[in-house]
């Protein structure tokens, strides 16, 4: 099975862009795990909590087949955060997804793996996915599943789903 880290920050998280993408990613056989610098409530910024999964010190890279880091106000504390940048760099040398949104996107620069921002709002190159909006959530869902899943949705669906 396909799995995806969720990374929010503890207070300010783009709470829709989390819930939303979760819904399309579970939706295509990706299961989906919340972390966050502590493994007690964040606070979302329209009011939609979460309870992480782990803490990001938990994270190992090798479990999972990508990561994304959610934006909102929040995720400026990660910027600098130097768990952050190492998660994004094992992440990305590892050949796995990579992904930003929004408030979230200098995290990619900072960690070295792009040069600057790109000028375009969603951005594919090799195992770097960036949306610079959060109204790209949900292109950037079906764009992480399409890579991680491909073809094998079809035939799981087909398997468990009866068509």
């Amino acid at each position: 099975m396909v799995k995806v880290i969720m990374v929010v920050s503890q207070k300010g998280f783009q709470d829709e862009e989390f819930y939303d993408m979760k819904k399309i990613f579970e939706s295509k056989w990706v299961l989906t795990f919340g972390a966050s610098q502590l493994k007690v409530l964040a606070y979302g910024v329209a009011g939609k909590d979460l309870l992480p999964n782990m803490d990001i010190s938990e994270i190992k890279v090798h479990e999972y087949d990508g990561i994304v880091f959610i934006g909102g106000e929040g995720a400026s504390s990660f910027h600098n955060n130097p768990q952050i940048l190492q998660l994004a760099k094992e992440f990305f040398s590892e050949k796995k997804i990579v992904s930003a949104l929004d408030h979230a996107v200098p995290i990619l620069l900072n960690a070295g793996l792009i040069d600057s921002v790109p000028d375009e709002d969603f951005f594919v190159n090799e195992n770097i996915i960036i949306a610079k909006t959060p109204d790209q959530r949900q292109q950037l869902a079906e764009k992480i599943s399409e890579i991680l899943v491909g073809d094998k949705f079809e035939g799981l669906k087909k398997k468990y789903m009866h068509g």
